[in-house]
């Protein structure tokens, strides 16, 4: 029984992840589309980041 909870627990918790990036990403959209100038600067940043991170591994 206590696996099962931690099981229910784990989906949760991935769950409110999964919620929390889906509000950061429209909350970046909304933001793009009042200034699109920051949408630019965000896709190099992450475009930057994702380079960065295929080289660490």
């Amino acid at each position: 029984m206590a696996k099962k909870n931690k099981v229910s627990l784990e989906d949760m918790r991935q769950e409110a992840t999964r919620r929390q990036d889906n509000l950061a990403s429209d909350i970046d959209e909304l933001v793009d589309r009042v200034n699109p100038k920051n949408a630019v600067a965000r896709w190099a940043n992450e475009a930057v980041s994702t380079v960065k991170g295929l080289f660490r591994r």
